[in-house]
């Protein structure tokens, strides 16, 4: 996720989050409710960012840098509670599977909307992808047209397998979604 859209979901601008995050400004409730949130971090995770956010600054000259480490360290350990969670929502949820069909038809590929994408040709190699961000229909499937950057639904009855079916873990989702 890019800082932007962070900065999107947090409801802020993306110069404020900045200095929120660099130490430079106090991060406001809502604000980091809402980054926990978007991170996945749980509630205590809240409470224990609330009260090193609150604590005392002490002498403000020798406090600064330490202090803006420290939101970076808190900062660094959300991220790192996000990709945790990110791997234990996969692996409770089982991965992505993935199969390998060639084209026996030239074809148009779909969007969501059913409008045009892109196309196929008979002989290319499509990725296609089971997840619940992209399920199956009953006459299509979801997938990328390999080596161009072509994605979305084609009719089964274009297609013809020629791998097993592989399973696809998040960080390999994005180059074939």
């Amino acid at each position: 996720m890019s800082f932007e859209a962070l900065a999107k979901k947090c409801h802020t601008s993306r110069s404020a989050l900045n200095r929120y995050v660099r130490g430079e400004k106090r991060m406001p409730d809502d604000v980091l409710k809402a980054m926990c949130d978007v991170l996945g971090a749980p509630q205590e995770e809240f409470e224990e960012l609330r009260r090193l956010r609150d604590e005392p600054p002490g002498d403000r000259e020798a406090v600064r840098r330490p202090s803006r480490r420290r939101i970076q360290a808190l900062v660094a350990a959300l991220v790192l509670i996000v990709a945790v969670a990110t791997v234990v929502k996969v692996t409770q949820r089982g991965c992505a599977e993935a199969g390998v069909y060639k084209a026996t038809l030239t074809g148009n590929v779909v969007n969501d909307r059913m409008k045009d994408s892109g196309d196929i040709s008979a002989g290319e190699l499509f990725t296609v992808i089971t997840s619940p961000e992209h399920p199956h229909t009953d006459t299509r499937y979801y997938g990328t047209v390999q080596g161009r950057n072509v994605s979305g639904y084609v009719l089964k009855e274009k297609l013809s397998p020629q791998r097993h079916r592989m399973c696809l873990m998040a960080r390999d989702r994005g180059a074939y979604s």
